[in-house]
Formats: C-alpha cells, structure tokens, sequence
C-alpha cells in the first residue's frame, strides 16, 4: 500500500558521493512535490495520505482503507476501562445512581456502540439497551457475541445486557427502569478533523438525532428516579426541556441529571 511520506536524503560529506547525492536530492524533491512518474502512469498526491494512480481509464485511489466500524467489547478502549477506568467512581456511576450500595435498574436508550451500557453491567447493573438503527443493531449483536463466547468475567457481563431494536420513543412506555441514560448524537464540531474516525463512522449509520429533545421529555414521564443526558461539557443545553436537577461535569463530558422523584 502507497502511502504519502516525507522523504529526506542522507547528509554526507564525502565527494565520490556527491553524483549520487545530487541526483538522489532531485528525486526527493519530485516525490514531494505532489507528482511523480511510475510505469508510464502519473501518481499524484493531495499532501495528506491520498494517492491517485492517472493514465487509465479510470481513477484507481491508493488511499489506505480505513478499518470497518465494529463493536468490541473484548479489546481496545473497553477492555482497558473494565480493568482501570475507576469503578462506581466514574462519573457517568455517579449520575446513574450506583452509589451507596444502590444499583438501579438502567435503561440505556441510545446505544450506539454499546460502551456505557458494558460499562454500567460490569458494575453489576441490568441494563436494558435500545437501538434503532439496523446497523448499529446488528454490530451490537455482534460484539455481544463475540464477548460472551471469550467467557468467565465477560459472559457475566453481557448476561447483565439486554438489547432491544426499535426507537426508543416507541419502546420506552413498554420497558421499566430506574434510571435512563441518553447520549444522543453531539452536535458537530467546527473542526472535522478533531472527531475521531470512529465517531464519524457513527455518525453516518445513525444520523444526528434530531429528536433528542422529544425521547428526553418522554424519558422524564416514565423513568421512576432519574433520567441522565450524556452531553459535550461546553455544548448549549438542549433546547425545549426543563433545567436538569443538577450536573457531573467532566474535562470533555457533563451528565445533565434529571432526577424525577417516581421511585
């Protein structure tokens, strides 16, 4: 795979080298000059990465390929979260209730790629998750599998978890919980390339949950003690729902507690 890098020829002194030295500086400057010439075929680069093969009589891209968005609950991020991410002192357990001995029943009613929802059941909470989209339902059910099937610690947790496919304004009315988690999708940044590929990647299989602040007003009527809205610290509030009770902020997160007083 053609990758776009930055070449530098070697330095040396020596005279017999300077022929070699000289033709081996022009080259350097060809490559990096965005066009080069290869089996009769002109490569062109866009200074990022991106490599195009011309001449054909079609465009073939050279760009590498990045990975296929799945759910993995066995490695990465999760697994090294599991083992130090700090227990029932997370902010995201403190906003759902488990404290004091306490470990509510949770509804988690967008669950993406699953995390939180793995996070809170390693805790020892049930945790019903709700998923609309096909997609993101369907790696869910992947990465479930793939965990349960590693055993011990793991099947444990994911006995813990519960999914559901359907919109969660649909479901909610029909499911009990203690305790709902929202994290819709955040509002875009003004930078693209701060947002990780992974949660681009998201973003195109769910959309920009436009409804948000329609599934947070259903949430507040039938969660029995509280309803969390997972959101970017420095976001604006959402628009149209009432002043959460009372906030967990976090260096990149804040967890807008809604305490509802039915339980």
């Amino acid at each position: 795979m053609l990758q776009r890098t930055r070449y530098s020829p070697p330095e040396t002194d020596r005279p017999l080298a300077r022929p070699a030295l000289q033709f081996a500086r022009a080259w350097f400057r060809l490559l990096n000059s965005g066009a080069v010439v290869a089996g009769g075929k002109q490569l062109k680069t866009d200074g990022h990465g991106h490599w195009s093969v011309y001449g054909d009589e079609s465009e073939r891209s050279l760009k590498k390929v990045p990975p296929e968005l799945r759910v993995d609950f066995v490695n990465g991020a999760v697994a090294h979260r599991l083992r130090f991410g700090g227990g029932r002192g997370q902010d995201i357990a403190k906003a759902m209730g488990l404290r004091g001995g306490k470990t509510p029943n949770i509804i988690d009613a967008t669950a993406g790629l699953g995390r939180d929802s793995f996070l809170l059941a390693s805790l020892g909470a049930q945790v019903t998750m709700i998923e609309r989209s096909e997609k993101m339902h369907a790696l869910l059910v992947q990465g479930m599998e793939r965990a349960a099937a590693e055993g011990g610690e793991l099947r444990e947790i994911i006995g813990r978890m519960t999914l559901l496919k359907g919109d969660a304004k649909d479901l909610l009315p029909e499911v009990s919980g203690e305790a709902i988690l929202i994290d819709p999708m955040h509002p875009p940044r003004k930078s693209s390339a701060l947002v990780k590929l992974e949660l681009r990647q998201v973003r195109e299989i769910v959309g920009n949950d436009d409804d948000a602040a329609d599934l947070v007003r259903l949430a507040l009527r039938h969660a029995l003690n509280r309803v969390v809205l997972k959101w970017p610290a420095k976001a604006d509030p959402i628009q149209g729902i009432r002043p959460c009770t009372h906030q967990i902020l976090g260096k990149t997160t804040r967890y807008d507690v809604f305490m509802t007083g039915q339980g």
